[in-house]
């Protein structure tokens, strides 16, 4: 649009590669959280200020947000800017030296930040939901 073609340079590619899926990480596994904290408030309504505190929160975030910085640190190898074809235009794609390991790690990725979380969140969300509906 501007001109500018920063997403396809080197330090860039790596860069935003990792910080998309680093942000992608923490927003389901935080999703599962508030979830799982919605459940403790519904199912065992007298022990959430006990057991629902901000120290804990704290704690949870700040472990996601550590596992997230570490499991996503590979991704910094398998993306790289390499030339389109005989063009000098170059793209961010996966590193060919690191094609195997990306596609394993990539059938990983979708399952801890895919569908773990999503079951997670459709089995807390359905015993919400029971709970719920046994008080009515």
């Amino acid at each position: 649009m501007v001109g500018l073609d920063t997403f396809n340079r080197y330090f860039f590619c790596q860069s935003i590669v990792y910080l998309t899926s680093v942000c992608s990480f923490l927003n389901i596994w935080l999703v599962v959280s508030f979830t799982f904290e919605r459940y403790v408030a519904v199912k065992y309504p007298l022990s959430l200020q006990s057991k629902c505190t901000k120290t804990r929160a704290r704690i949870v975030v700040s472990c996601l947000t550590i596992a997230s910085l570490i499991i996503y640190s590979p991704l910094t190898f398998f993306s790289l800017p390499m030339p389109l074809g005989n063009t000098s235009t170059t793209v961010c794609t996966i590193n060919p030296k690191w094609s195997r390991a990306a596609n394993v790690f990539n059938s990983l990725d979708f399952g801890i930040a895919y569908l773990l979380p999503g079951t997670i969140i459709a089995c807390l969300n359905v015993s919400i939901l029971k709970a719920l509906t046994k008080v009515s």
